[in-house]
């Protein structure tokens, strides 16, 4: 008998309330919709973590966030991971990756399909280098909190990491310039030249660590370095841009008008003004730093035709929705489709402007879901028209939710702090004509995937999964959800509070817990009656010692912070 195929397809910020399935109209995602009604559907699931990073490793290890060490190096910490499992079972395997910290999950993976442009790989030098690790570093520094010293303990691993990921990076993309995997050479820079860049800064750095950091902790600007990095990509396609600015102008500037409008008719809708500022001022190169789909999904197209006869697992991973770009701006021999997706985008915002005041919502983020979900058109299109749909076992779903699609639930919401269920219900659902098409609102995690795509293939699940087989027989519905994390910034636990949240289907409790008090010494820094207040609107955790149903989920919260703290000491 033929093994199935594998297809993981992550779609990174799809929140689940925005699906036309979930009710959102106009539908930004019909061919998502019809999945979700064909497949085994969970309503009620939720992720371990967000953003992408606090995510991934549950996904593929089935074990929480704040496990083995946290998620500062991804999985590389983890027991057995589901691709590993995949390929001792005689699967082909890939990741086509859109996000910067693949070097942190390649374990199992025959082949990496490093899928984003330097911007977004250089953004994360800088982000997480500025403003999440030496940015946060410098600031306790500068105030007398750590010393040079006690700041290096994070950093200089870090910072050997950001070095070994710009060396790896060139390396694969120069390889993959010579194949005929990748549809066009759009993202073509001069690798080898970058990477000569990258070894001397790195010797600079490995002949006195403890010098080239303070240096950066003293400095409130961005080295020279790093912004030589950066200008690399503001320096290539130029007129290509300018010809898609030009196709996407008035779209953006009709439908920024009428959110306008609407935003002083009602509640200001200040997160939506400000996403469409960014684009104004930073336009489509500086706003998507991912590869679009449509180059995803014909990288992935072609990798599937270069061979035959073995089953294969991939993990696509779409990064349209949250970099909210929606045309194909990066395949070169469809540069006129582009004024076609536009097209469709305007017909669509006809249909938004149908609902008049009754749309809830961001242009910009329906408009990328829609994007996002032709390329899902296309990737059952292909499957079909290869033969083996049939044979093939989809699990659609998404790493986390999006602050973009918030309004007007609230206006204030930090990706890496909060957990508002618009951040961590997403939709999940596994496809295969074996498959009875079911839809249940049963609570189920993240930690579910891996266990649930084993037994969907008759595969042993190893016993370092922490989730259960969906599919398992009598299995009991879970009576809460874990999300966890340390805040925005680098998983650092001598210095941070963690923070675990339990979600039940009537009541969510965020537990905080600071690295010098024991686990029973923290605080309940939100709580909420969900049956009353759906959108965690009033925070009762005043009130938590008066609720049954919340000091059950302080116990738990209580318990799992033991767990974490015995693990990281």
């Amino acid at each position: 008998m033929m093994k199935k195929n594998v297809i993981l397809l992550i779609i990174d910020s799809l929140c689940y309330s925005r699906l036309g399935f979930a009710g959102h109209k106009p539908s930004p995602s019909s061919t998502v919709d019809q999945l979700l009604s064909s497949g085994l559907t969970f309503t009620n699931y939720f992720v371990t973590g967000c953003p992408t990073q606090f995510s991934i490793p549950t996904i593929f290890t089935s074990t929480l966030p704040l496990d083995k060490g946290g998620y500062r190096d991804g999985i590389n910490n983890r027991d057995i991971t589901l691709s590993e499992i995949l390929k001792r079972e005689g699967y082909k395997t890939a990741s086509f990756y859109t996000d910067v910290n693949w070097v942190d999950y390649r374990r199992g993976f025959d082949d990496c399909f490093l899928l984003f442009s330097l911007k977004r790989f250089f953004d994360w030098v800088f982000d997480w280098v500025e403003e999440y690790s030496v940015d946060y570093y410098a600031k306790l520094y500068q105030s007398g909190k750590k010393t040079v010293e006690e700041s290096s303990v994070i950093l200089q691993p870090f910072l050997t990491k950001v070095f070994k990921s710009i060396k790896l990076f060139c390396k694969e993309n120069e390889k993959r310039t010579k194949e005929k995997i990748l549809p066009s050479d759009f993202h073509r820079y001069e690798y080898t030249k970058i990477e000569s860049l990258v070894i001397d800064e790195e010797r600079r750095f490995l002949s006195n660590p403890k010098d080239y950091i303070l240096d950066l902790l003293s400095s409130a600007k961005k080295k020279g370095f790093f912004h030589l990095l950066y200008s690399i990509d503001n320096s290539t396609n130029k007129d290509r841009f300018k010809k898609i600015d030009k196709c996407l102008q008035g779209l953006l500037i009709k439908s920024f008008l009428d959110i306008l409008s609407l935003s002083f008719k009602s509640k200001f809708n200040l997160k939506v003004f400000r996403e469409y500022l960014y684009r104004f001022l930073h336009k489509q190169r500086g706003s998507v730093k991912g590869f679009s789909g449509a180059f995803v999904m014909d990288t992935f197209f072609n990798w599937v035709n270069s061979f035959k006869n073995k089953p294969f697992f991939s993990w696509i991973h779409l990064s349209d929705v949250l970099d909210l770009n929606f045309v194909s701006y990066d395949i070169n021999d469809k540069a006129s489709s582009i004024s076609e997706e536009v097209s469709i985008l305007k017909e669509f915002y006809k249909e938004i402007k149908k609902e008049k005041n009754n749309y809830q919502g961001n242009p910009l983020y329906d408009f990328s879901t829609k994007y996002a979900d032709k390329q899902v058109a296309r990737l059952i299109a292909f499957l079909k028209e290869k033969g083996i749909l049939d044979n093939t076992l989809i699990i659609l779903t998404s790493d986390h939710g999006s602050t973009n699609a918030a309004w007007p639930i609230r206006r204030k919401v930090h990706i890496a702090a909060d957990f508002y269920d618009e951040l961590y219900h997403v939709p999940l659902t596994f496809i295969n004509r074996e498959i009875e098409p079911k839809k249940l609102d049963n609570l189920c995690s993240s930690l579910d995937i891996a266990p649930t795509i084993l037994g969907l293939l008759g595969i042993p699940i190893p016993s370092s999964f922490q989730g259960e087989s969906l599919i398992k027989p009598n299995r009991l519905s879970r009576e809460f959800v874990i999300m966890e994390h340390l805040g925005p910034g680098p998983c650092d636990f001598s210095s941070k509070p963690i923070n675990v949240c339990l979600r039940s289907k009537t009541h969510k409790l965020v537990y905080q817990v600071s690295p010098s008090q024991e686990p029973d010494e923290g605080f309940v820094r939100e709580a909420y009656d969900l049956s009353n207040d759906p959108f965690e609107k009033v925070n009762i955790a005043e009130k938590t010692l008066n609720s049954k149903d919340l000091k059950w989920l302080l116990s738990i919260a209580r318990e799992r912070v033991i767990q974490i703290k015995q693990e990281n000491k």
